[in-house]
């Protein structure tokens, strides 16, 4: 009781102190203003509130205030204006995207990528480019993908960024092991763990791990989501671990092992909090799914039920 306890307090402290951030930030807002203090407010705000409507609105009136000053008389702030703006297109496309809104979407890390292209701003190209790509992967359009990765990879080498071209490799190599072309994947994942490693690699162990399955090594399939669930956590790093634990509690259960899944959905269940519902709600949903299949109803009810509420 005492550890359940002290969890609650945690969660409950952790919320709290998101609370006090945003509510002190939206405190300084102030409709009558145009100003670059403005644009970093709402944009700050916006971005608290990624995945949601919320979030939306803000980032629209970051970039809507900064349209407006982008035409002021004093030199420095027209300066502020034009280095941010593709920022806030690219942070208003990321909430679209996780909204599911993928053309509108698309649309603006388009516009963003030309204003990027404009200023010869290499990197963003390259960052611009990758979230194309994930875009398209997402969406089921592996070639459109493979497009956007290849050119961002091509800029990457050319510019011998110390770790773009791993992480753009692992990219490459995830698509390559969903059309079955494991040859290829082995040697882009091979290649990406070669690389300067200055950036975390917890997305290709994973990575590794999914080939592995696919080559019909599970013992090293596990082994690797082991380790991307160690980095995973050590970085806090919720979309790679939702991945990897998910991907880790399938494969046990087509490997028969339903009882060791279900443990590490639990764990999974134990490392997710308010901020990560979304992973929250398909551990429920996959736990809910093996319940019924070993025929504990009372189990499967109870997790479906708790995952449709999350839901609404």
């Amino acid at each position: 009781m005492s550890r359940l306890l002290l969890i609650l307090f945690f969660c409950a402290t952790r919320q709290a102190s998101f609370c006090q951030y945003v509510d002190s930030l939206l405190l300084q807002l102030d409709s009558t203003r145009r100003d670059t203090v403005q644009v970093d407010l709402n944009f700050n705000i916006g971005t608290q509130y990624n995945s949601s409507s919320l979030g939306t609105a803000y980032l629209k009136r970051s970039i809507a205030i900064c349209r407006e000053i982008s035409g002021s008389a004093e030199p420095s702030v027209r300066a502020y204006a034009q280095r941010v703006f593709p920022s806030l297109l690219s942070a208003l496309a990321w909430n679209y995207e996780a909204r599911e809104y993928r053309l509108e979407a698309l649309n603006l890390y388009r516009e963003a990528a030309t204003l990027f292209e404009q200023r010869a701003d290499s990197e963003a190209i390259i960052a611009t480019q990758n979230q194309m790509g994930l875009l398209f992967q997402n969406a089921g359009d592996r070639k459109g993908a493979m497009s956007y990765y290849r050119s961002a990879l091509v800029m990457a080498l050319s510019m011998d960024h110390p770790w773009w071209p791993a992480s753009l490799r692992a990219r490459m190599a995830r698509l390559f092991v969903e059309e079955g072309a494991l040859d290829s994947a082995d040697i882009y994942l091979s290649e990406s763990l070669k690389d300067r490693i200055s950036s975390p690699v917890h997305y290709r162990f994973r990575n590794l791990a999914l080939l592995r399955e696919a080559q019909g090594d599970i013992p090293a399939a596990l082994a690797w989501l082991d380790s991307s669930l160690s980095e995973s956590r050590r970085l806090n790093s919720h979309m790679i671990a939702g991945s990897s634990y998910l991907n880790l509690a399938r494969i046990l259960e087509e490997d028969g092992r339903q009882t060791e899944a279900l443990i590490a959905l639990d764990s999974c269940l134990a490392f997710f909090d308010h901020g990560a519902m979304e992973y929250y709600c398909q551990c429920l949903q996959v736990r809910g799914s093996i319940a019924l299949s070993l025929g504990r109803l009372a189990m499967a009810e109870r997790e479906l039920e708790r995952a449709l509420e999350i839901a609404r």
